[in-house]
Formats: C-alpha cells, sequence, structure tokens
C-alpha cells in the first residue's frame, strides 16, 4: 500500500495480468493496471457488511483525471457508500434498460408461448438461439441504434 500519487501511478508498470495499487490513506480507492498499460482509477467496497458482495466501480482513465481528482472522486463515492447507497446499482440503473438476451427471453416466455402457434413459436426459439443470441445476448437494448445495425451484426457472423 502506497498513496496514490502522480509518481506513484506512473511508477507502476504493467503485469501479465491486471495488478492493483491500493491507497494507504483513503481505503477502498485504487488503481487498476492492465496487461496493456492502461491505467483506471477504481473503488472497491461491500455491500452488506463482512459477508457482503464486493463490488468496484471505475472512476475514470489516468491521464483523463489526475490523481488528485480521482481522489475527490473515491471520496464522494465511498460516503455514499457509507450512507448506505449502492453506487454500481446507481450506475446499472443509469445505464437504463437490460441486455438484449433478457428481453428476448422476456418475449419469447410472454408472447410466443401462449399467443402464437406452436410450430411459430418453435421458429422463433430456434431463430434466437442460432442467431440473435451468439452475437447480441450482452448488448444493452440503449445501445442497439435501430433495427438495421442489429441485422448488419448478425449477418456478419
Amino acid at each position: 500500500m502506497t498513496t496514490i500519487s502522480k509518481r506513484s501511478v506512473d511508477a507502476t508498470k504493467a503485469a501479465q495480468k491486471d495488478s492493483y495499487l491500493w491507497d494507504r490513506h483513503l481505503k477502498g480507492f485504487g488503481l487498476k493496471v492492465t496487461p496493456t498499460g492502461r491505467k483506471v482509477y477504481l473503488i472497491q467496497y461491500r455491500v452488506g457488511g463482512r459477508k457482503g458482495r464486493t463490488r468496484r466501480v471505475t472512476i475514470g482513465v489516468h491521464g483523463v483525471l489526475t490523481a488528485d481528482q480521482a481522489r475527490a472522486r473515491a471520496k464522494q463515492l465511498l460516503g455514499e457508500v457509507a450512507a448506505g447507497c449502492d453506487p454500481a446499482a446507481a450506475l446499472r440503473e443509469e445505464r437504463g434498460s437490460g441486455r438484449l438476451g433478457e428481453l428476448l427471453t422476456r418475449f419469447l416466455e410472454e408472447h410466443a408461448k401462449g399467443k402464437l402457434k406452436p410450430s411459430t413459436a418453435g421458429e422463433y426459439h430456434r431463430l434466437a438461439r442460432l442467431h440473435i443470441l451468439p452475437v447480441l445476448q450482452h448488448r444493452l437494448v440503449d445501445a442497439l441504434e435501430d433495427v438495421s445495425s442489429a441485422c448488419r451484426a448478425i449477418r456478419e457472423i
């Protein structure tokens, strides 16, 4: 553990795996260095006490933010954690809708099963399994600009 400053961040080198440098003075504030050399400021905290899940929230990239700016943002976020808020959950809500795979699965369960002929419902399931889910399952629904971009992504496989 060391104090995260410009000097300590610049001295940190990339390794074969992600490596972390944690701040001595602000518990939960750290720097992640990826194998490509990308340096990202983050906070780490637990939701639900000692046995709760550990969460990490990215604050920003080194170079765009200084160590002092990142520390100030980390203090703000860790203060929210101390007040009982979960910044990771708040960020998820800000991002909006869920993943396309979740939405498609819900559509197939709610609409295709009860409202379509069994052969049509089976075809919808087959098309989703073979063509849509492998390509677009993890994309956010809000990230799809339009239907034609989704179709182009499917055709590229």
